[in-house]
């Protein structure tokens, strides 16, 4: 079976959010789809016309995280055993706009969230 799983987006860390959000539009000529104050987030995508985020620049260090995107619904099964059979405290399964998800942490605390993209209610 082809591996499916694909990187999804990426959540990093800025003390200085808008300054990275520049940084990424001018390097890797990203766009702004997203500016909210109240979660401290800004998204950026490299398809506009996609309109799903690639990287959030986060100015809480809790709210880094990567995701993962699932092929099929038994990919997702299959990396959800695997996470669980490793020990590893994993969270779910979530239903979501855009999918399903489940949720665990890396060895260093960061959220990894894999989701099976569905575009659900659209």
């Amino acid at each position: 079976m082809r591996r499916r799983l694909r990187l999804g987006s990426v959540g990093l860390y800025a003390r200085d959010r808008g300054r990275l959000a520049v940084f990424y539009q001018t390097i890797f000529d990203m766009k702004l789809i997203a500016a909210d104050a109240d979660y401290e987030v800004s998204q950026l995508t490299l398809d506009e016309e996609g309109g799903l985020c690639n990287l959030s620049i986060v100015s809480n260090p809790i709210a880094v995280q990567i995701v993962f995107h699932a092929g099929s619904l038994l990919e997702m099964k299959e990396l959800w055993e695997r996470v669980k059979s490793k020990g590893v405290p994993a969270r779910g399964l979530y239903v979501q706009p855009e999918g399903i998800s489940f949720r665990f942490p890396d060895p260093e605390g960061n959220e990894i969230m894999v989701l099976w993209p569905q575009n659900l209610g659209r």
